[in-house]
């Protein structure tokens, strides 16, 4: 169906279809404007002489059309129409495909992203000093195909990319050699950008499906976009919390030297913060070299690792029997005593932890009996920390001064551990020296060599 108008001089009032039918109508100069508001071709009588006029996002271009000829426009969602009676404003609206007919002469205006024009000339340039990879004939979407034989081409494709700040599709096919070198690349930048766990799809063009929250999600698509990977929700990828690795040196250390660490030693149980001490390596170092001047000796050095949210213990000591009798009922239950040290660290995949940490130390008294029942000596301390990198905690003031004077009454204690050989020092007795416990939380990296665990209720050919 088409519409036939002829010229209307300038003065008389501008002419109108009614609206709400297939066609609409703007007024006019000398030339007749009528956009069909279908997408299907153009209805045309005789044969049409087509061109492609190529426009980006808020550019405008000039089409010149021979004054009182009938013009019909497919569609007015991409580009808006100024009429100026023998010419034609275009103005690109967002990314799509038009038609435009004016008389016998059919236009094809596509409007492409912001910067693609540059951006697909660039990469046309570049692919001809490249073996295998090619731009697909999509006008509006960059689509990467061919064979990927080399690694190095995709990371110069993402420079390029970032460079012109266009998107484009990846779907050349790489080699195993080059996959390989992918898979290498995208684990260590996720692990440092802490994502996560992900998983890539197996089939071409590459999608990366994660389970994040939308401030990592954002991220993850930022990362990705520069090599035209598409991120997806989904929640088939079972979220892996972060693991903490903790960990703790028990150590006997001298008054004198405590000020090299950074301890000020307490009138009572504290927890202090070390910033100087960066790891259980450096740590160690500096306690070791307290050991050879007769100044410090490393009691324990046990590594304690949980996801966040849970928890972990470390203890050196044993335990020993409470009967407890109840109605027509008995049971036993067994108590802790020496060092226990219970940690509860909460980590967000950057890094930051808050960790809770509760260190208790105990020794049974048999000096003082209630109802043939040995009483407990103990100290107890718990403590919470918003930690951000690598940071030493030192927990202090855990025995009292007077233990060390009434060790007789203790039972068995040169048999426990750590608290055996710490009494068992003169420098300990005379009150020359100290148990700490330092303890150094942090997150352990993700790998992406380590397999994915999926939900049992999805099947393979579902993931």
């Amino acid at each position: 169906m088409s519409i036939f108008r002829t010229p209307t001089p300038t003065d008389a009032p501008p002419f109108q279809l009614p609206l709400g039918g297939q066609f609409a109508s703007l007024s006019f100069m000398n030339t007749i404007l009528i956009f069909l508001l279908f997408s299907s071709p153009l209805f045309a009588s005789e044969p049409l002489n087509s061109k492609l006029l190529q426009m980006e996002v808020a550019e405008s271009q000039t089409l010149k059309v021979p004054p009182g000829i009938k013009i019909q426009v497919s569609t007015k969602k991409h580009f808006k129409i100024v009429d100026r009676g023998n010419r034609l404003l275009l103005i690109g609206i967002k990314p799509g495909i038009g038609l435009i007919q004016a008389g016998k002469i059919s236009y094809q205006i596509q409007v492409l992203p912001q910067g693609q024009i540059d951006f697909r000339r660039h990469l046309e340039k570049h692919f001809k000093k490249r073996m295998g990879l090619k731009i697909g004939n999509d006008p509006l979407l960059v689509r990467v195909q061919g064979e990927l034989f080399v690694f190095e081409d995709w990371l110069e494709l993402s420079q390029i990319s970032k460079e012109h700040q266009s998107t484009y599709s990846f779907e050349a096919t790489p080699t195993t050699d080059a996959l390989n070198e992918a898979q290498k690349y995208f684990s260590q930048k996720i692990s440092d950008l802490h994502l996560g766990a992900f998983q890539l799809s197996s089939t071409f063009p590459l999608k990366a499906f994660i389970k994040a929250s939308k401030e990592d999600f954002k991220r993850a698509s930022d990362f990705f976009s520069s090599f035209g990977i598409q991120v997806e929700k989904s929640k088939r990828v079972l979220e892996l919390e972060p693991l903490v690795k903790t960990s703790v040196i028990l150590a006997e250390v001298s008054r004198k030297a405590s000020s090299s660490l950074g301890i000020q030693f307490p009138t009572q149980v504290e927890g202090q913060l070390l910033p100087k001490l960066a790891g259980p390596a450096n740590l160690m170092t500096s306690l070791n070299a307290l050991e050879s001047r007769g100044l410090g000796k490393v009691l324990a050095s046990p590594n304690l690792s949980c996801r966040s949210g849970a928890s972990a213990e470390f203890h050196a000591g044993g335990e020993f029997p409470i009967r407890l009798s109840g109605y027509a009922r008995q049971s036993v239950q067994w108590k802790k005593h020496g060092v226990v040290l219970k940690v509860e660290p909460k980590a967000d995949s950057r890094g930051a932890i808050r960790i809770s940490v509760e260190t208790e130390v105990s020794l049974i008294d048999a000096g003082q009996m209630v109802d043939g029942l040995p009483a407990m000596k103990t100290n107890r301390v718990k403590s919470h920390f918003d930690l951000k990198g690598k940071t030493t905690i030192a927990m202090s003031g855990l025995i009292q001064e007077t233990w060390g004077r009434s060790r007789s009454g203790l039972f068995g204690l040169s048999q426990i551990p750590v608290l055996g050989a710490l009494f068992g020092s003169e420098d300990f007795l005379n009150n020359q020296s100290e148990l700490v416990i330092f303890v150094t939380p942090e997150v352990v990296s993700y790998s992406l060599n380590s397999k994915i665990q999926w939900p049992k209720e999805w099947t393979r050919e579902e993931i």
